[in-house]
């Protein structure tokens, strides 16, 4: 589905293009479902039939997304010992707080854009790095080619795995790169758009607070099912 909507809004893109104003063409992230691909169904016969449709998917896919979400870092807590409703609360509501800014201030938005789209490559760098350190061929055969899995995976995805280390780095690398500002205080402004020092900054941050709550996160989890921290 991924692929089919990504399909779409590059065609979407090019088709509309021609004709667009310059408001249009300078839409980022938020333009391509809010701007360019209303332009379309705009074209289409029955355009708004299918319009109501597209973004009733749209919701329901972001729904169903959220759900996904909010389950993973619910499932984190309660690993620490927390009530599973209180988890769902605590993750719900911290979601809602945090996200208002972003629902408020586009500026806003497009900095938490920036940052947490160089950070999704930071924590694929950091899943990868964990399964290596365990044993990439082991980790293979523990945790996915288990007895309740419907296909095999061969011995190609331990270096898919290495191969996703290089990637994130490089990727990494070339975006900071990439947002370096012509001074020390455009390239480290803390909540600029895209620079560099928005990134590091926030992102350090948050390792921090995830640092020190994994620590009691793990300790909570091995007390409670009779291990020990040592």
């Amino acid at each position: 589905m991924s692929l089919l909507a990504g399909i779409m809004v590059l065609c979407t893109v090019f088709s509309v293009m021609p004709d667009a104003t310059s408001q249009i063409v300078g839409a980022g992230n938020e333009g391509i479902t809010f701007i360019w691909v209303p332009q379309l169904f705009a074209r289409m016969p029955g355009g708004q039939f299918f319009m109501i449709l597209f973004f009733m998917a749209l919701v329901f896919a972001a729904w169903t997304s959220l759900v996904a979400m909010i389950e993973l870092a619910s499932r984190v807590l309660r690993d620490a010992g927390i009530e599973r409703r209180r988890a769902v609360g605590i993750v719900g509501i911290t979601a809602l707080v945090c996200g208002i800014p972003s629902a408020l201030n586009m500026d806003f938005f497009h900095n938490q854009d920036w940052v947490w789209g160089v950070g999704l490559m930071l924590s694929g760098f950091f899943f990868a790095f964990a399964v290596l350190r365990h044993g990439v061929t082991e980790w293979r055969r523990k945790f996915i080619n288990t007895g309740d899995s419907d296909i095999h995976i061969g011995a190609w995805w331990d270096w898919a795995i290495r191969l996703v280390i290089v990637e994130a780095v490089v990727l990494m690398a070339w975006f900071l790169w990439s947002a370096r500002g012509a001074s020390f205080a455009e390239t480290w402004t803390l909540f600029s758009p895209y620079n560099v020092g928005s990134v590091v900054i926030q992102a350090a941050v948050v390792i921090l607070i995830l640092w020190m709550l994994n620590k009691r996160i793990t300790r909570a989890a091995l007390g409670g099912s009779g291990g020990s921290a040592g």
